[in-house]
């Protein structure tokens, strides 16, 4: 009868709204533990950062990033390797987000243990790239420039690998640091 007809149409109704409020629920529920994962990510890639800048006399070094998304592929460091000799680390992962951050947590453990071992810019970035290259997706690749400073022998040495150009400061006078190089993992 119509009645049943009308009858079983609003039964329908309601429960078809019934149904569509559980799917959003669960919805906003699953969005919401994103949010709360990104947010640890957050706090996890914040933790691989320097907490403070060096205290060296005779030099100002400082350090901050802040990524397009809740977590990226911006990377700096501070390697003490000695009382008067620190290492200067600025990277950027090419992408943004999860996988950018994966990846800049895993050079950053390379290029600490690569300062351990080598004494030289060039040669770190030398084994860091022969690392990341046989272990990285062909997609992704990694800006660098590295500054080792002694301030015993007052001198500086950079190497880059495809970031941008350091600007130099002499006396008031600036100029970009002249010289070449290709991103890391991008070829052996």
């Amino acid at each position: 009868s119509q009645e049943d007809i009308d009858l079983l149409t609003t039964v329908g109704s309601q429960a078809a709204i019934a149904i569509e409020n559980a799917r959003l629920h669960v919805s906003e529920d699953e969005k919401q533990k994103i949010e709360e994962e990104l947010k640890l990510a957050w706090k996890i890639q914040q933790g691989l950062l320097p907490n403070s800048n060096p205290a060296i006399p005779g030099l100002d070094i400082t350090g901050t990033t802040l990524p397009a998304k809740t977590v990226g592929g911006d990377y700096y460091d501070f390697i003490q390797l000695g009382p008067k000799r620190i290492l200067v680390v600025v990277a950027d992962v090419s992408g943004k987000g999860i996988s950018a951050a994966l990846y800049t947590s895993k050079v950053q453990g390379m290029v600490q243990l690569a300062a351990q071992m080598y004494s030289s810019p060039k040669d770190i970035l030398v084994h860091v790239n022969r690392r990341l290259y046989d272990g990285m997706e062909r997609k992704y690749f990694i800006t660098m420039i590295i500054a080792l400073f002694d301030l015993e022998r007052r001198d500086v040495v950079i190497c880059r690998a495809g970031h941008n150009k350091a600007l130099i400061g002499n006396n008031g006078d600036l100029s970009f640091l002249s010289g070449s190089g290709i991103g890391l993992g991008l070829e052996r």
